[in-house]
């Protein structure tokens, strides 16, 4: 790409960024107007969103694009038309502003210079034409509501107010990309891995020292010994009359010594190296964290970024559902982490879409409850002590139907019809929403009906470390309370030693360490059990959940940790718990963003690579081992069991992912590395399948099948190629080889695998 096209880019998406932000204040400007403000107010916003519009067809002139800019024309002209109260401001005109800013969001070309969206054209030409409709048939004015004369307007940019939607840019402010801040953020907590580094250190010299004492202790001990010795020889020498003692006896003496002055200035030295180092350190240490806080500073947004888009979110959900509800938001300069904000916004859809959709009742509903026809929601942003955030979303709806969610919880079979829940206690039933599956809705539409939403905000508040609690009033409203740290920090961590490995735990999923005699745990329905604070808690080792083979070392008492998370407490029996420390997170390749129980490594001081436990999935992997299947996790098949199956793969990522999808379904499953080492394995084992990739070294999937087939005693064995090679040639030798099955990685389906296996053994 040559100098100009490179330019070009560059132009382009500086570009995007500009009609992002003048497309949001002119749907901003557009609610503003919906809201029927005073005639000088709302004069005033007409003249700020045709200021904007115009921009915009400025900006899309200069880069070719020509959609874009007749399109801004023409809403241009109806904002110009507005302003000399030549066009009323109706629900029909607003609806039809309201629909061209979406589309013009739509043709924003991506960044990159990529495809853009089909049907564009078309789209084009239906606003156009639903612009130009309005402009040549404009309704009668002689209802308009009163606006003062032209002369008397007084333009946003002159009034001491600045709009309240639009983000003031201050003179000393720069625009810089994301990627470059999250670079920057990433190379500064690296930072840490200094400060930790220079920890180590220090732990090291005051060993060194602790050495140094121990040699002064056994010195102390034989120095009277040696000066014993040497008196002795001096008087053998003076009886004698002449020198008795050999060189080497002599030496001996004067190595004992000069061993003790060096042994001396030794520790002297490491003295001052470790007042040096413990200085280093400190400076490290400070520098460290006022860099890291001056770069949380850059990352930390106000929480408007986050909510400004929300207003509309609500507008159009409850123009959809013929429902008329305002959004009202409190609190939102508060600032945020920019991290923090991009996981809430999942959370705040599926709040305010719940609210719109299963809160707020129609007009004529709440008219006959008493209420205002119009609903409200209510987003109220404040600070809390220990660096958090309080979000709470209320609404003055029909609050929760309690008796529907226990009837949908019994349902799923989360709750026995036995189950003794009354009907009074509404903040217990309402905890049940949280739950995967549990909705009240009666038919599953693109909006709700799955009862997923809420377990999702339940997850994503779980990992952001934060908490999320209910309560709701039945006719009057409900309101969900959020409380997350405000910015990402690395976090304290606990380091355990399980089955000779180290691994990292979350200090916040932690309530407590004891250490308990093993006579004391007790067995209730074949579990094992622990009292703990005067509460019975499953016990489970942790080296089992996390598939770690036993040792042989069984020591009388038990290092027992209470782990707290997905509103559970299970306890976990471990080797050790070596210290707590902070931890910076490393997170997987996108190949392994997802390995159950583990959530990313860290780097000690000493530079040993540790895993980080999930907490989470902990908790649900000890959950699936005692009690119903609750979590996301496939439950094995009874019937599988026993059943052996070869997956031969030279990618150790693949490798695991067939392995844990099919041992998730209840097989017995060993790997191997290549068709050779497989073909070993198949003579020296018994199996009933196998399931192989193609492209290995040493030995191919063809060749391993061919050999199989080829094999009087293994020639019945099914085999099931897994493999990224999908042209028509590849699928046919296949096919000639003997396989059973072909499957292509690009597709690869797990349902389809399982489905496979199931049908050959």
């Amino acid at each position: 790409m040559g100098r100009e096209g490179e330019f070009n880019k560059k132009l382009l998406s500086i570009y995007c960024n500009e009609a992002q932000e003048h497309l949001q204040s002119i749907s901003a400007g557009l609610l503003e107007l919906e809201k029927y403000p005073s005639a000088e107010r709302y004069i005033g916003i007409i003249e700020m969103v045709f200021r904007d519009a115009h921009s915009l067809k400025g900006a899309s002139r200069a880069v070719n694009l020509g959609r874009l800019e007749r399109i801004c024309q023409s809403v241009e002209t109806v904002f110009s038309a507005m302003k000399r109260r030549e066009l009323l401001a109706t629900a029909d005109l607003f609806a039809i502003l309201h629909r061209s800013v979406d589309a013009m969001i739509d043709m924003i070309p991506p960044p990159g210079g990529g495809k853009e969206r089909p049907g564009m054209d078309d789209l084009s030409e239906q606003i156009l034409g639903m612009l130009t409709q309005v402009l040549e048939h404009k309704p009668d004015q002689s209802d308009r509501p009163p606006l003062p004369p032209a002369e008397e307007v007084i333009s946003p940019a002159d009034t001491a107010e600045p709009t309240p939607w639009r983000k003031q840019v201050s003179a000393d402010s720069v625009r810089i990309s994301i990627g470059k801040m999250d670079s920057l953020l990433l190379q500064a907590e690296e930072m840490r891995a200094a400060k930790l580094l220079a920890d180590q250190r220090t732990r090291d010299v005051v060993e060194i020292l602790a050495g140094f004492s121990e040699w002064d202790k056994n010195w102390l001990h034989l120095y009277p010994t040696v000066r014993d010795l040497q008196r002795r020889l001096e008087q053998r020498d003076r009886k004698a009359g002449v020198r008795t003692v050999t060189n080497e006896e002599r030496g001996l003496l004067e190595f004992f010594e000069w061993m003790h002055d060096r042994m001396h200035q030794a520790r002297e030295r490491f003295g001052v190296l470790k007042e040096a180092i413990a200085r280093d350190r400190h400076n490290v240490g400070l520098m460290t964290d006022a860099l890291l806080d001056d770069v949380r500073k850059i990352m930390m947004l106000p929480m408007s970024t986050l909510l400004e888009e929300f207003p509309k979110l609500v507008r159009d959900l409850s123009r959809e559902q013929g429902k008329e509800v305002d959004m009202v938001i409190d609190g939102e300069e508060i600032e945020v982490d920019r991290r923090i904000l991009e996981v809430m916004r999942n959370v705040m859809i599926h709040l305010l879409r719940n609210a719109v959709d299963h809160g707020i009742e129609p007009p004529g509903e709440r008219i006959r409850k008493g209420k205002k026809a119009k609903g409200t929601i209510r987003v109220t942003v404040a600070r809390l002590e220990e660096n958090r955030v309080e979000v709470v979303v209320a609404d003055d709806g029909a609050g929760f139907d309690t008796g529907a969610i226990l009837e949908a919880a019994r349902k799923r079979g989360i709750v026995g019809t036995s189950n003794d829940m009354r009907m009074e206690d509404h903040d217990a039933l309402a905890s049940l929403i949280y739950r995967s599956g549990v909705s009240t809705s009666p038919i599953i539409t693109d909006i709700s009906g799955r009862g997923l939403g809420l377990a999702i905000v339940k997850e994503k508040i779980d990992e952001l470390g934060g908490n999320i609690a209910q309560e709701t009033l039945p006719g009057r409203g409900a309101s969900f309370r959020i409380i997350v740290p405000m910015n990402w920090t690395a976090f304290r961590g606990i380091l355990l030693a399980v089955e000779e490995q180290n691994f990292i735990i979350p200090t916040a999923n932690i309530e407590r360490v004891v250490r308990l005699k093993r006579e004391e745990v007790e067995t209730v329905e074949n579990k094992n059990t622990v009292q703990v604070g005067g509460v019975t808690l499953p016990l489970f080792g942790l080296g089992d959940i996390l598939g770690l083979s036993r040792g042989g070392n069984i020591s009388s008492h038990l290092m027992i940790l209470i782990v707290s998370a997905l509103d559970n407490r299970i306890a976990f029996s471990v080797d050790g718990v070596l210290s707590e420390q902070e931890v910076v997170v490393k997170p997987f390749a996108p190949q392994l963003s997802r390995v159950r129980n583990i959530s990313g490594a860290t780097i000690l001081g000493s530079g040993k690579v540790v895993p980080i436990l999930n907490a989470q999935d902990l908790i649900r992997s000890a959950m699936k081992s005692q009690f119903e299947p609750l979590s996301d996790f496939p439950h094995p098949d009874e019937e599988n069991k026993g059943k052996r199956i070869l997956v031969v793969e030279d990618s150790i990522t693949s490798r695991m992912l067939l392995k844990n999808i099919l041992e998730s379904s209840g097989y017995l499953v060993k790997t191997s590395v290549d068709g050779s080492d497989g073909y070993a394995m198949l003579r020296q084992e018994p199996f009933d399948i196998v399931v192989s990739d193609v492209d290995m070294p040493r030995m191919n999937g063809f060749d391993l099948t061919a050999k199989i087939r080829g094999d009087r005693k293994l020639s019945e064995i099914p085999v099931v190629l897994v493999t990224s090679l999908d042209s028509r040639e590849d699928r046919e030798r296949g096919v000639d080889v003997g396989a059973n099955a072909y499957i292509v990685k690009s597709s690869f389906d797990q349902s389809n695998l399982l489905e496979i296996v199931g049908r050959l053994i």
